[in-house]
């Protein structure tokens, strides 16, 4: 037996002597048809690719230089324009910083990618939001991708909101958690969700987590955030508050969903925010506990893995923070009547075009479609773009909410207004006349 096993092991495998003939290449060579290196596109891609515009500079905190055209920007997800306006204050200390510190990090924050700026930002966050400490990610997508499984693992349930974005929904799926989707801002489906677990949970002592939006870009609406935190006491969860778009938005101070609704900070367990949004820089924050913090800093990937951020973009994000924690109330003031006259001029043109979430008053992130959309979403996007071609034919910067492909609850198509502080009312006004004629000209 060990000497067949042996002869078994070591015999070479016969080269087979058949050749083909010079026929039968051919034959299978006109066959053979390569794959294609990227896959072709869609009729949804065609129309986002055709529909891409090269904006050239920043002409004012108000418009855009688009071609030949200095269009009004109510397309740029940053409302307040605190770092991106030709000489702001956040703009000259970047010149300085990339000159003091050259254009990156060198490394990921343990190694090597640490800057004193780094620090200094995540102090500056940590004493804005009034929480234990905070820990700064290069990548806002990294944050919310890497914060939700570094808590949350196999065994666990995670309730989210059905309305979150796609960053929450890739967080959600690397946790390998038990998923339960909530209807969108039901207080009442949440109590039944918590209730008819809360049995097992005891049982099998699962931890359970709620991850919502403080403002949802996806709706441009709040979540019912003292509801919320009311229940958490009688259900026992951890709440995770993704408040990448209502941070520098809402509240008196810009201090976001929390300070709008009264809720303390110590009530919410992961505070998840950006700073390509209001803070007009790149990357995202995790504040929380110190001991919630310190556990990312060793296992959160997106922190242990990507390169830090370089530290003049850190620089426009401290300066920002700085700015509002000085003159917030002014600025959100400011940023709060601009939105609120978008929000009227809007209603009074309710027979031609829809909000999404008209209720929202105070978010300067606005949805609008048709008032009778086609059933069909590319028929639908198609007509969008129609009006988001004759604004820019007009004066005015628009674009239709996109959403990558991967998306697990895509939202209807719309266009998404961002109302800046920055805007005259004159402006604010032109701009919603423009979309107005724009959803006109659909019917002719």
């Amino acid at each position: 037996m060990a000497f067949l096993l042996v002869a078994i092991l070591t015999s070479k495998p016969t080269k087979s002597s058949a050749k083909l003939s010079k026929d039968e290449e051919d034959e299978l060579c006109a066959e053979w048809k390569p794959e294609p290196l990227a896959p072709r596109l869609t009729p949804a891609q065609i129309l986002d690719a055709e529909s891409q515009v090269v904006i050239e500079a920043r002409t004012s905190g108000a418009t855009l230089q688009v071609g030949d055209k200095a269009l009004l920007d109510v397309a740029s997800m940053d409302p307040l324009r605190l770092a991106t306006h030709p000489g702001s204050p956040s703009t000259l200390e970047c010149t300085k910083g990339l000159r003091h510190y050259g254009t990156g990090s060198c490394g990921p924050r343990g190694f090597y990618g640490t800057i004193d700026v780094h620090l200094r930002l995540e102090e500056s966050i940590q004493a804005f939001l009034a929480s234990e400490a905070a820990i700064l990610y290069s990548s806002v997508f990294a944050t919310i991708a890497s914060a939700i499984p570094c808590f949350a693992r196999a065994g666990d349930i995670v309730v989210v909101d059905e309305a979150c974005a796609y960053p929450v929904q890739v967080g959600v799926s690397l946790a390998r958690a038990k998923t339960v989707v909530a209807p969108h801002n039901d207080v009442a489906a949440l109590r039944d969700i918590f209730t008819s677990g809360a049995p097992s949970r005891r049982r099998d002592n699962q931890r359970v987590f709620l991850i919502v939006e403080g403002l949802y870009i996806n709706t441009g609406d709040t979540a019912p955030l003292a509801e919320i935190v009311a229940m958490k006491d009688e259900f026992c969860f951890y709440l995770v508050l993704d408040e990448s778009h209502s941070i520098g938005v809402l509240g008196e101070t810009g201090r976001g969903a929390a300070e709008a609704a009264g809720v303390d900070r110590s009530q919410i367990d992961l505070t998840l925010g950006s700073l390509s949004t209001a803070f007009g820089s790149v990357g995202g924050f995790c504040a929380g506990s110190t001991t919630v913090v310190k556990h990312q800093r060793l296992n959160g990937s997106g922190y242990v893995f990507s390169a830090s951020s370089p530290p003049f973009i850190s620089i426009a994000a401290l300066e920002c923070f700085t700015a509002l924690d000085k003159d917030g109330r002014r600025i959100i003031a400011e940023l709060r009547r601009k939105t609120a006259l978008a929000h009227s001029e809007l209603a009074a043109a309710s027979n031609v075009l829809s909000v999404r979430a008209p209720e929202c008053r105070d978010s300067p992130y606005i949805h609008v479609t048709e008032v009778r959309p086609p059933a069909d979403s590319l028929a639908a996007a198609r007509r969008l773009q129609q009006v988001v071609d004759f604004a820019a034919e007009h004066g005015v910067l628009l674009t239709r909410a996109k959403y990558i492909e991967k998306e697990e609850r895509p939202p209807s198509p719309s266009i998404r207004l961002t109302i800046c502080s920055l805007l005259s009312a004159d402006q604010v006004k032109q701009a919603v006349s423009v979309l107005k004629q724009g959803f006109a000209s659909l019917r002719k």
